[in-house]
């Protein structure tokens, strides 16, 4: 679909439970814009509508601060990425969530809106920052066996959330492409915290931690270089939020 200039009011559901892969907008339109066939306000800092025929995974865009009210009601996807601009999901976004069983949110996120998360498909649902304020009691309406996972370092967390039982989200190493270099070994890992201390020991008997290097996360990955390793018959590393 294509939308003219002339258009300065899309209303609800206008485009809901269709075959849409695509969305443009003339680039003349004082109101809407579009980027990748999603369609957004003009400055792009809400997300209005994502195509109901597109699969697949989808990253919002940076910048963006408001996935709108139904902008994803009927999507099809097998994964969503959110930016650390984004501030509110509006409501009925995951009443059908495709055939994603978890999703991530990121710090930044402040409210939800009325049954955003509400798909029975949501297994694990997992928060970066601390409790988003709900705007109705019912924003996980349809969810029995859903689990929402904080992170240690969150705070304002009890024993329930917005119905959902609550769990602690240890933060986990998950390393990869470890490899030998000149004068230097390293590997990729990935965590859910922005930033993560690398400690290094050379006795996991006795281990004596030493930070060796503070990393900043992006995208959630990262990756160790440790030029000293060679000093040591043997050496282990863990992650720890600063």
């Amino acid at each position: 679909v294509t939308i003219p200039a002339s258009v300065t009011s899309i209303g609800l559901y206008a485009f809901a439970a269709g075959s849409l892969t695509a969305m443009t907008v003339d680039p003349r339109n004082p109101v809407y814009s579009s980027l990748d066939g999603v369609l957004f306000n003009k400055n792009r800092t809400t997300l209005i509508q994502y195509p109901e025929g597109l699969t697949g995974s989808y990253a919002v865009p940076n910048g963006v601060t408001v996935i709108a009210d139904d902008a994803f009601l009927y999507n099809g996807l097998t994964g969503i990425t959110f930016p650390n601009s984004l501030t509110r999901i509006g409501g009925y976004n995951f009443w059908t969530a495709g055939s994603m069983t978890s999703i991530t949110l990121p710090a930044s996120l402040a409210s939800l809106g009325d049954r955003a998360l509400a798909s029975s498909s949501f297994t694990s649902i997992y928060f970066k920052g601390n409790p988003p304020a709900l705007e109705t009691p019912y924003v996980f309406w349809s969810q029995h066996t859903a689990t929402a996972y904080y992170l240690p370092w969150t705070t304002g967390w009890g024993a329930t959330y917005g119905g959902l039982t609550t769990a602690l989200w240890t933060q986990q190493l998950q390393s990869g492409g470890a490899k030998m270099q000149t004068n230097q070994f390293g590997f990729m890992f990935t965590s859910p915290s922005n930033q993560v201390i690398v400690e290094a020991c050379s006795n996991i008997n006795n281990p004596v931690w030493i930070p060796i290097q503070t990393n900043t996360v992006s995208g959630g990955v990262s990756q160790l270089s440790d030029p000293r390793w060679t000093n040591y018959s043997s050496r282990y590393y863990r992650l720890r939020a600063p």
